[in-house]
């Protein structure tokens, strides 16, 4: 007989997040929560000019969703890299089944 953990075992927002303020759009509702932040940047070049890019997410455990969550909700948090708050937007929320969200984020 093996041992079975949850995701949720290996997802430690204490130790690897960071307090984010979620603010509910549709309630104006705002509620701390812990989440780990991360902005991956990235560049292409496909034979013309480069592009590059962020795609800005948190993760999270779902059940700490606040109630009425959705697209076009308001995140701020502070970038660590930068000692900098931002505002985002929060464009799609995905749940995957273990218990923890992925949210991506449009810089506002």
């Amino acid at each position: 007989m093996g041992i079975y953990t949850t995701p949720l075992a290996f997802f430690n927002t204490d130790a690897f997040g960071q307090n984010i303020t979620y603010t509910v759009a549709s309630s104006n509702d705002t509620y701390i929560l812990k989440a780990i932040f991360e902005d991956p940047y990235f560049t292409f070049d496909g034979g013309g000019a480069p592009v590059s890019s962020s795609t800005p997410t948190i993760q999270l455990r779902t059940q700490d969703l606040p109630n009425g969550y959705a697209a076009d909700d308001t995140i701020v948090l502070t970038d660590e890299v930068t000692d900098t708050e931002k505002t985002f937007k929060v464009k799609e929320i995905q749940r995957d089944g273990t218990g923890i969200s992925l949210i991506h984020l449009q810089l506002q």
